[in-house]
């Protein structure tokens, strides 16, 4: 069984990328933390999406959310 789910993280852009592999299908997320993160939010981008245009929009408002009220 082949990794569904790859994670890469790069630090100097401050970038997470995650790519999520369904069998013919990929979504890949991309979560840029900016140079003054906690003070700003992080920008969370989809390139690629394999779900609804309405699901795709909860989750990304969950997953903002999350990021922005986390406790360091």
């Amino acid at each position: 069984m082949p990794n569904k789910l790859k994670i890469r993280l790069l630090r100097a852009a401050r970038q997470i990328v995650a790519e999520y592999d369904l069998e013919d299908s990929v979504m890949t997320l991309t979560i840029e933390y900016p140079a003054d993160y906690p003070l700003s939010v992080p920008l969370i981008e989809d390139e690629k999406t394999i779900v609804s245009r309405e699901t795709r929009r909860k989750w990304l408002l969950q997953l903002t959310m999350f990021l922005t009220h986390q406790v360091l």
